[in-house]
């Protein structure tokens, strides 16, 4: 399972796999198809969110999908999507590579709080 927090003040679960993660089950080929699987249930599993991200390693950096698993909030995920210059996948999108853990949930955050602010 990711290691999973809630930002109360955003209303967002962050989640982070590594390498390691995906090694341990075998699962070498990522598809954003299988991240999704994994955000639905870390998102059944935690206190309802506004959205759902889920950060992990790649052999090309760090890639992030931002989703809203129960459909609750789709003008949100869609601005975010729109001001991160993304298509929006039905219920989620994907941004990336970044280099580390630490700049995509930077990025993320500084995003979220600008179109928080509008």
């Amino acid at each position: 399972m990711a290691r999973t927090y809630t930002d109360q003040e955003l209303a967002i679960s962050w989640s982070f796999l590594n390498n390691k993660d995906f090694q341990k089950t075998n699962n070498i080929s990522i598809t954003p198809q299988k991240i999704y699987k994994i955000i639905k249930k870390i998102s059944y599993s935690i206190n309802p969110q506004k959205l759902n991200i889920l950060i992990w390693q790649t052999i090309n950096g760090v890639e992030c999908m931002i989703a809203d698993p129960k459909n609750l909030h789709r003008p949100k995920l869609l601005t975010l999507a729109e001001k991160i210059g993304t298509n929006l996948n039905s219920r989620y999108f994907t941004t990336g590579p970044f280099k580390n853990f630490s700049e995509a949930e930077i990025y993320l955050k500084n995003t979220i709080r600008e179109i928080e602010g509008e």
